[in-house]
């Protein structure tokens, strides 16, 4: 599912497939946690990612398709080397490449569209560290905008905006 970023870019990383997401910041005594509603997440720096295999409330459970996106996650950060993505092209980025958009995630951008409530690119971001509606809305954007350049102007011109990023033009 690595449909824009070589291979190469998941040498050595490190997978837990664990009940709950806080157990691994429970073992190493860390302050880190992870969102409740999270089925997975990358600790970038570390190479490291972590699926939650205990259902949580409703959620399906998709262990494969959630190591698919943290995989992307991964690749890109190891491919931009110094060079930073905004958190919404990492989350657009990995959601366009599984082709992880459902209805859920269109009824949400359709609902926040015909309320004039569509976050700005800033408010995306911010998004993420919150809960509930507007993280659902936050994906869906983000799904939405790197499915649309991917669309509009083709999966290699999406490589060489990955590419321009990591080599800092």
């Amino acid at each position: 599912n690595l449909r824009f970023l070589p291979p190469e870019t998941l040498d050595d990383v490190n997978i837990y497939l664990i009940g709950n997401i806080n157990m691994y910041f429970d073992a190493l005594d860390s302050r880190g946690r992870a969102p409740n509603w999270a089925a997975g997440l990358t600790i970038l720096r570390d190479g490291v990612i972590l699926i939650r295999l205990a259902p949580n409330g409703t959620a399906k459970i998709e262990p494969e398709m959630t190591l698919a996106h943290e995989l992307n996650h991964v690749a890109l950060r190891r491919f931009a080397q110094n060079n930073e993505f905004p958190h919404w092209f990492y989350e657009g980025l990995a959601m366009t490449a599984t082709d992880d958009w459902n209805i859920n995630r269109a009824e949400s951008l359709a609902k926040a569209a015909m309320a004039g409530q569509l976050l700005d690119l800033k408010g995306i971001d911010e998004a993420f560290g919150k809960v509930g509606t507007i993280v659902d809305l936050a994906y869906a954007e983000s799904a939405h905008f790197v499915s649309w350049l991917a669309k509009e102007h083709g999966d290699d011109a999406v490589k060489k905006l990955i590419s321009d990023v990591a080599t800092g033009t």
